[in-house]
């Protein structure tokens, strides 16, 4: 309920934040180029699991049928208004049923949010469910333990004309989890206070190798992995799954 509400008071900064770190239409067109490169099936819908604000989508509307879901209903409010022709969902990635199947389904920093192994296998036996015969799967598990370095201080920084906004984090590493607070700090013009918000996290750093083999027990083939591939070094892994 606390992230809930955090959440919720986060989302009207997302974009802000994550325009410093990220370049979402890079992201976007290198994404668009795998799905030229590797899906097998005919049609062109598409499903972002973990969608956030939909930012991807303002780029791969324009060349595919768009369905987003999220757990946070703040973040798909915002998304709807901006990417209005896109259908959004409010799901988790263990249990949502849309009762169709995709061509493409990527999913961007969110199987690090789930507990453990089991969590694992459930969401990827869920995506498997949704994914066509000779569609593609492009995932970003996040955080690994092979890129992450703990005890090492991150800072990003959104330098507005009318709101400035610092995220600072340290992280650390215990086992095959990552636990940490993101501090941010809000100044908004004509406000007197500046606005201090802290958001824990506890992320599971999965192997490369057991997300690898989770998917092949579900009829998916990893084809291609990908290190560094964004603006923040993350990995990407595509598979697919086999046509009939």
């Amino acid at each position: 309920m606390k992230n809930q509400l955090l959440y919720r008071i986060l989302a009207r900064y997302y974009d802000f934040i994550f325009s410093s770190i990220r370049d979402f239409k890079k992201e976007a067109s290198e994404v668009t180029r795998l799905i030229q490169l590797y899906k097998k099936s005919l049609g062109n819908e598409l499903l972002d699991i973990g969608c956030g604000t939909a930012e991807h989508f303002r780029y791969l509307s324009k060349n595919f049928i768009c369905t987003g879901i999220d757990t946070s209903p703040s973040m798909l409010a915002i998304a709807k208004k901006k990417v209005t022709k896109a259908k959004f969902f409010n799901a988790d990635i263990k249990s949502f049923n849309l009762n169709k199947k995709f061509d493409i389904i990527i999913s961007i920093s969110v199987l690090a949010h789930l507990k453990n192994r089991k969590e694992l296998k459930k969401a990827i036996s869920n995506m498997s469910n949704h994914l066509k015969n000779g569609g593609v799967l492009i995932l970003d598990p996040s955080i690994n333990q092979q890129s992450l370095k703990t005890g090492s201080p991150y800072l990003s920084i959104y330098d507005g004309n009318d709101i400035k906004i610092a995220r600072a984090t340290i992280y650390n590493k215990t086992g095959k989890k990552a636990t940490f607070d993101m501090h941010y700090l809000v100044a908004k013009y004509g406000e007197k206070k500046i606005t201090h918000l802290i958001s824990p996290h506890k992320l599971m750093l999965f192997p490369q190798n057991e997300i690898i083999n989770s998917l092949k027990e579900e009829g998916i083939k990893s084809i291609r992995v990908i290190n560094n591939w964004s603006k923040n070094r993350h990995t990407l892994i595509i598979a697919s799954k086999k046509s009939i």
